[in-house]
């Protein structure tokens, strides 16, 4: 079906080669649903036509009336919108050398760009509208779709930015107390500040995970 849409003509032994599978998202932390949203959106035309050439099949015919429909595919686009830059922060706590000065920087630049997206449901409006790369879907976003589908988009980004906060208000200025031991930071023995560095944060640790000793 791929081949079909994208008038590829392809050799068998390349097929498999050229060819993108579609990613499993089941069983998966939420997080990590931003690929397999990246390959459903790649892959819907051939998808839901390979649906609709199956739907005899009890399993096919579902998953086409839950893949070919507006919001549905207005859902895809607001993940496809969101998830890479909770992504990123999330990358941030999986590198081998975290740098703790980093983290408030990086998670006010997260809120701020997930309160900063465009609305995904105005290039929905154009990718299915004639020309666009989903016209094939014949699919059209009514005004009550482009209602709800704002209202998810608005929701989910205030939802996550308030998650943000209530995980990491408290905590960041611990974390960025960890800095210390970072070896590049210490001054030189020579230096006055070598005697007293680190006094303060490890005072900050010491009082928030021993608060009674």
């Amino acid at each position: 079906m791929q081949k079909e849409l994208r008038q590829l003509e392809l050799p068998e032994k390349n097929t498999n080669k050229l060819s993108r599978k579609i990613r499993k998202a089941c069983c998966s932390p939420w997080l990590l649903i931003d690929q397999p949203v990246e390959s459903v959106l790649h892959n819907y035309l051939p998808m839901v036509n390979t649906f609709k050439a199956l739907k005899d099949d009890p399993l096919a015919l579902g998953l086409l009336k839950k893949f070919h429909a507006t919001k549905m595919l207005g859902m895809l686009y607001i993940f496809h919108t969101v998830l890479p830059v909770m992504c990123n922060l999330s990358k941030l706590f999986q590198t081998n050398a975290l740098s703790y000065s980093l983290l408030k920087p990086s998670i006010q630049a997260v809120k701020s760009r997930l309160t900063d997206l465009a609305d995904p449901v105005d290039a929905l409006s154009k990718d299915l509208a004639a020309g666009g790369k989903f016209a094939q879907a014949e699919l059209t976003v009514t005004d009550a779709e482009k209602t709800f589908l704002s209202g998810m988009f608005n929701k989910y980004t205030k939802s996550l930015v308030e998650n943000i906060d209530d995980r990491f208000s408290g905590a960041s200025g611990i974390l960025e107390c960890f800095q210390v031991f970072d070896p590049l930071t210490v001054p030189t023995v020579d230096s006055p500040e070598f005697k007293v560095y680190g006094e303060v944060e490890a005072k900050k640790i010491a009082t928030h995970f021993y608060p009674k000793d």
